[in-house]
């Protein structure tokens, strides 16, 4: 089931030291694990949403400590639950080739809005208080039962920028970002097109890479390939028309480097769930995934 236990990550007590200062492993924060979102083919039941808060009809979004009604059924008093949202992206440009395709293959996302705790049910209404809110929260949004999720540690920063051939076992490719974010930092969110059924477990520590081939790159970065005056005057023999690459091809040699490193927080079978751990530089929707070999 999606909303099953999480497995734990065993990383505590790995330190990474740095021109003499140390750097020691994190667990996940409380909103990291439970606001992260997800992307799932598995049916999300509809038949428990929110309908309204106290100050209905004057008030549409609602926030931590606020009242909201529940309708649909099942509901217990006393107990919490998990509020999601069924996501549509209103900008349907593709930030790369094939993205909507690869979207459509891992399914339907969704954002976790925030935990209720039924606090009295009414006839078929059920009245609860916000007791975790991740964003707004409005009528429409969906109420499902909560699972617990274990601590996951946040991996320490390497210090590996090009890994050796074989480092890695498995490659994906980051599809989506929490809030349809496309460039992504430290702490965010990212959905990948590999999940259980690729052998993603929760925990897996992800490097983040990017390729130095024309063909792979954002086309306006793609540019700068072409570009012909580059040289220093102190160069002996230089020519003005000298081209970064005189044979294109030669790019695609470069070895891939790491711009970031990312954690798996949540699974499907078809996609997973990571949180960036370390961001050396900004991370794109495209990029590629390498699973660490060796976990």
């Amino acid at each position: 089931m999606l909303f099953g236990a999480l497995a734990v990550s065993a990383q505590e007590n790995a330190k990474t030291t740095y021109a003499h200062h140390e750097i020691t492993a994190e667990p996940a924060s409380y909103n990291d694990l439970y606001c992260a979102g997800f992307v799932t083919r598995e049916a999300i039941p509809k038949n428990n949403v929110v309908v309204a808060g106290f100050d209905t009809p004057s008030e549409v979004l609602y926030a931590q400590k606020e009242t909201v009604f529940l309708s649909g059924g099942g509901f217990e008093e006393g107990k919490t639950y998990a509020v999601v949202r069924e996501l549509t992206d209103p900008n349907k440009y593709e930030l790369f080739p094939g993205q909507s395709k690869d979207i459509k293959s891992m399914g339907q996302p969704y954002a976790d809005i925030g935990h209720v705790k039924v606090t009295a049910i009414r006839g078929s209404v059920a009245i609860a208080q916000i007791v975790f809110s991740c964003q707004s929260m409005t009528m429409g949004d969906i109420v499902v039962p909560l699972a617990e999720k274990q601590a996951v540690m946040m991996a320490v920063p390497s210090a590996v920028r090009f890994p050796a051939p074989g480092s890695s076992d498995l490659t994906a490719r980051i599809v989506l970002a929490r809030d349809f974010d496309s460039q992504i930092g430290y702490r965010n969110a990212v959905y990948i097109n590999a999940g259980s059924g690729q052998g993603v477990k929760v925990g897996d520590r992800f490097l983040a890479m990017r390729s130095y081939d024309s063909k792979k790159i954002d086309p306006v970065d793609a540019i700068s390939y072409d570009y012909h005056d580059i040289y220093d005057d102190t160069q002996k023999n230089y020519k003005q028309s000298f081209s970064l690459w005189p044979n294109k091809s030669q790019n695609a040699e470069l070895p891939s480097k790491v711009v970031g490193e990312l954690v798996v927080v949540a699974v499907t079978p078809t996609s997973s769930t990571l949180l960036v751990s370390n961001a050396l530089e900004t991370i794109d929707l495209g990029d590629m995934v390498e699973r660490v070999k060796g976990q």
